[in-house]
C-alpha cells in the first residue's frame, strides 16, 4: 500500500500542477483540457502502436460488407455469406483496436480515477455541515472506549461521538468556519491518526473516502496523510464531500460523460494530424 500512496500522491501532484492555475475558472475548462490531454494520449499510443493502413483496409472491408448485406437482402444464400463476411470484418477490426486499448487502459483509469475526487466532489464551504465517518475493527470499540476526533480552532465538533457498535461505526458532525486545509486527528486506545478536510470555494483534490485495507477504495478515493499508514484497528475515514453538479444544456450531468464527450470529439478533431485512422 506504500507504493501505492507514492503513486497517487504523484498524479495527485502532477493533476494539481496542471488544473490548479485553472481553478478560479469555471470548470469545464479543467475538465476540457484533461480531455484534450487525454487524447493527446490516446491518438500517440494509436499511432505507433496501430497502422493506419490496415485500419483503412479494415474499415473499408466492414463498409463492403455491410453493402453487401443491403445488396443481397432478398437473396437468403447470398444474405447469410454477406452477414458472415461482415461479423469476420468487424472482429479484424477489433482486433487491431485491441493492442493501443490494452496500453492505454491503465494511465487513462489512473487520470479518471485521480479526477473523480476534483471534478466529481467540491471542498465544503465554510459554515457547511461535515459529515464525518470512522469504521474500525471491532477491538478498537469493545467495552466503553470511543475514539476522539481533536481538531484546530477553525473546525468545530458540533455533535457528540454517534457509536454504532454493531457495524463498527463513530461519527461526528463537524463545521469549518474558514478556509483551508485543516489537519484532524484521531484518537484511540492505539495512538493517533491524521488526515485533512478541505474547505475552499476554489476546485481542488478532495478524498471523500480513505479504505486501508481495499485497494479498489485506495484508487478511487486517494488516501489522506497518514490515514494509509494507520494500525489495523482502523479501517476506514469517509468525509462526505459534496458532490459536485454540472449542468448543462439544461441537465444535470456526472463529470465523466462531458468528460468522455470532450475526449471523443478532440481525438475525432485531431486524428489526421496524428495520421491516425480508427
Amino acid at each position: 500500500m506504500r507504493h501505492l500512496e507514492h503513486i497517487q500522491k504523484a498524479l495527485g501532484s502532477g493533476l494539481a500542477f496542471v488544473l490548479d492555475p485553472l481553478s478560479g475558472q469555471p470548470q469545464i475548462w479543467s475538465v476540457a483540457l484533461m480531455a484534450l490531454l487525454t487524447s493527446v494520449l490516446a491518438l500517440s499510443v494509436y499511432r505507433r502502436f496501430s497502422s493506419r493502413n490496415e485500419m483503412e483496409a479494415s474499415r473499408d472491408r466492414v463498409q463492403s460488407s455491410l453493402l453487401e448485406v443491403r445488396l443481397f437482402r432478398e437473396d437468403p444464400v447470398l444474405m447469410a455469406r454477406a452477414v458472415g463476411s461482415l461479423a469476420r470484418a468487424n472482429l479484424t477490426h477489433v482486433r487491431l483496436h485491441l493492442k493501443p486499448l490494452l496500453i492505454l487502459f491503465l494511465p487513462v483509469a489512473a487520470v479518471l480515477a485521480c479526477c473523480e475526487g476534483r471534478f466529481g466532489y467540491r471542498p465544503f464551504l465554510p459554515g457547511e455541515p461535515i459529515l464525518f465517518k470512522t469504521f474500525w475493527k471491532s477491538a478498537a470499540l469493545s467495552g466503553e472506549a470511543t475514539p476522539d476526533i481533536v481538531v484546530p480552532p477553525e473546525l468545530t465538533v458540533e455533535t457528540p461521538p454517534l457509536r454504532l457498535a454493531g457495524r463498527g461505526e463513530v461519527d461526528w458532525r463537524l463545521s469549518a468556519l474558514r478556509t483551508g486545509e485543516h489537519t484532524f486527528s484521531l484518537k484511540s486506545s492505539q495512538g493517533f491518526y491524521e488526515g485533512t478536510i478541505s474547505v475552499s470555494s476554489r476546485a481542488r483534490q478532495v478524498a471523500a473516502r480513505t479504505r486501508t485495507l481495499l485497494f479498489r477504495e485506495s484508487i478511487v478515493h486517494p488516501p489522506s496523510e497518514g490515514i494509509a499508514e494507520a494500525a489495523a484497528e482502523l479501517d476506514a475515514v469517509e468525509i462526505a464531500y459534496p458532490r459536485r453538479s454540472w449542468t448543462v444544456l439544461g441537465r444535470e450531468w456526472d463529470w465523466i460523460w462531458i468528460f468522455l464527450a470532450l475526449t471523443f470529439l478532440s481525438g475525432y478533431l485531431m486524428k489526421g494530424w496524428f495520421g491516425v485512422q480508427f
